[in-house]
């Protein structure tokens, strides 16, 4: 084998093996309540991205306050990338699917409408909806630019219940101390009244004296 050829075929074997390590899937988890500033925060980039938003789904439905966050993170993302780029969005959790799949960023018009698409899906018994959309990213990764899989858990609607449950329990606990409070001032008063009365005797003795 002539030296020139060798020297060609370890060089496309460099390149290729150079391409490959810079068109991996990286991925990053962060909380729903972090995606705001997340996204506000991204920079600008020249390299062709392909985002997938991959969302917690850890009840049926999205509570307010989490689809607040999804919409408003996805509102801010797209001005944030270039018309060609590309994102896509699935879930996991009670629901995994693919909720829609890999769209250029120019074609996308109508957020929130894309997001109640989550509550309308079925629950998919049975399948990781993780590996699903890893799976599916791999299948559908392009030949160049940046690839990233956001994994967005829902601590939103954690903390909201927590506050709800929070709230409850204040409620009953005033509750209880204004019932304690109440039954107290009877007891109180009728001390007071038993008491009069049982002095009641010796005072009327004084007054005759």
């Amino acid at each position: 084998m002539r030296p020139a050829t060798l020297f060609a075929i370890v060089s496309l074997f460099v390149f290729t093996s150079y391409a490959q390590d810079n068109n991996l899937i990286h991925t990053q988890v962060l909380g729903l309540d972090q995606m705001i500033s997340y996204a506000a925060d991204r920079p600008l980039l020249d390299s062709e991205q392909q985002l997938l938003f991959l969302f917690e789904t850890p009840s049926n439905t999205v509570s307010r306050d989490a689809f607040f966050y999804m919409e408003q993170s996805l509102l801010l993302m797209l001005k944030r990338l270039k018309p060609t780029d590309q994102i896509g969005i699935a879930t996991y959790g009670h629901h995994n699917r693919i909720v829609l799949e890999f769209t250029e960023v120019a074609q996308l018009n109508d957020v929130p409408k894309l997001l109640r698409q989550i509550e309308n899906s079925k629950m998919s018994s049975g399948e990781d909806g993780i590996e699903m959309a890893y799976q599916y990213a791999e299948r559908n990764r392009g030949h160049q630019g940046d690839h990233l899989v956001l994994m967005i858990r829902d601590n939103v609607s954690q903390k909201s219940s927590q506050l709800a449950t929070r709230a409850t329990n204040t409620r009953a606990n005033v509750q209880e101390a204004a019932t304690s409070a109440t039954d107290s001032k009877g007891k109180i008063g009728g001390a007071i009244a038993l008491t009069a009365l049982s002095i009641l005797p010796e005072i009327l003795q004084v007054i005759k004296n």
